[in-house]
């Protein structure tokens, strides 16, 4: 047998044709995507008043691999989010069912900074962003409305990515301490004022104790604006 020179052995190789390289489709991709749908909207129409708000999600723990045609059982328990069902499935004439079991959560958009926002600053809608987060991984302290965010002065660092607490915001500080501000009385179409200090700092809407410099007395009063607070007689 002749031996073949590696170097012509190199250029044969390279002037073969090449057979192209098919992408093969995720097996059970279809089918867990059916199975997925189905369930979604059985747990929906079934438990949907008790799952709260937000996007319902649901993970499987075991992928399905057949086609699902429909939903024969459902138990679920409201307290840990888990269910077992029953799917009907057709392979060829033949219709079995089959078992599977998961979870289930709702998903809400919470608005988180999107930089590092420092104590003092004010918030803009620019600092703010929304994420995907499981509704049951967030506090009754968290806030969730990006638009009552807007305008808020922070009062401890905020840092990018992560949930704002209600207790890190307050209202711009309007009315200082210990600066004079203009206490107004109502009564009915009758509008009265007088000289007031400010005992504390507070912002628009804020509760602020406030000495009435005509009078002497102490009165609790409402902000209304830069240096204007509202009370009653």
């Amino acid at each position: 047998m002749k031996r073949i020179a590696p170097t012509l052995l190199a250029l044969l190789l390279l002037s073969a044709p090449v057979a192209p390289v098919l992408a093969q489709p995720a097996i059970g991709t279809e089918q867990a995507d059916s199975a997925t749908r189905l369930l979604l909207a059985e747990i929906q129409a079934r438990y949907g008043d008790a799952l709260g708000e937000g996007e319902l999600r649901l993970r499987l723990k075991d992928p399905v691999t057949r086609p699902v045609t429909g939903v024969e059982q459902m138990n679920f328990d409201p307290a840990t989010r888990r269910f077992a069902a029953m799917l009907r499935s057709k392979m060829g004439e033949q219709e079995v069912r089959f078992r599977v079991d998961g979870e289930v959560w709702m998903e809400i958009l919470v608005p988180v900074p999107t930089r590092r926002i420092s104590a003092g600053e004010v918030i803009a809608a620019g600092d703010l962003t929304l994420i995907p987060m499981r509704s049951d991984q967030v506090s009754g302290r968290t806030l969730t409305s990006a638009q009552s965010m807007v305008g808020m002065e922070v009062k401890r660092l905020l840092s990018p990515g992560r949930p704002v607490q209600a207790s890190s915001i307050s209202q711009p500080v309007i009315i200082q301490r210990n600066k004079p501000v203009t206490v107004e009385f109502r009564q009915g179409p009758l509008l009265v004022t007088a000289r007031g200090r400010a005992l504390a700092d507070a912002g628009l809407g804020d509760l602020v104790r406030v000495q009435n410099l005509d009078s002497n007395r102490t009165v609790t009063a409402t902000v209304t604006g830069p240096g204007t607070v509202s009370a009653a007689d």
